[in-house]
Parts: structure tokens; sequence; C-alpha cells
């Protein structure tokens, strides 16, 4: 039996990018992939411990909020 590998997390942000305009997604997946997938250089006693973490975490869920609002907009229009 052959079984098709899913999609990489990167070719479906590409392909939504693609298909809806809404494009920042696949930035910010390649921005922060280094700290979501886990390597002994990132680790941390304790995460998001400093004042600096916490604002650039504010700005950049603002960001994300703004580019999710985009993207359901335009799906919601598609239904």
């Amino acid at each position: 039996m052959i079984v098709m590998p899913y999609l990489s997390n990167s070719c479906i942000i590409s392909l939504v990018e693609k298909m809806t305009g809404v494009m920042g997604f696949s930035g910010k997946y390649d921005e922060y992939s280094f700290f979501i997938h886990t390597y002994a250089a990132s680790w941390q006693v304790m995460p998001f411990s400093s004042v600096l973490e916490v604002k650039i975490l504010k700005y950049e869920i603002k960001d994300l909020r703004i580019n999710m609002g985009e993207l359901l907009t335009k799906y919601i229009k598609l239904i």
C-alpha cells in the first residue's frame, strides 16, 4: 500500500498565502521556527522571563491578529 506523506507546514502556509493573497505567514513561520522546534541552543531555564520578550510577544501577537483577521475575512467571503 502506498501512503502519500503529509504536506509540510511551510508548503501549506505558502498554499494558503497564494490562494488568499494574505501574505506574512511564511515569513513569521521561518522567523520563529527556531524557537518553536526544540534545539539545544534555544532552551531557556525560564521562557518569557525578560521584559523585552514580553514586549516583543505583545507586538507579534498584534501583528498575527491583523493577518489572521484578513485571512478569516477572505475565507468567510469564499463561503
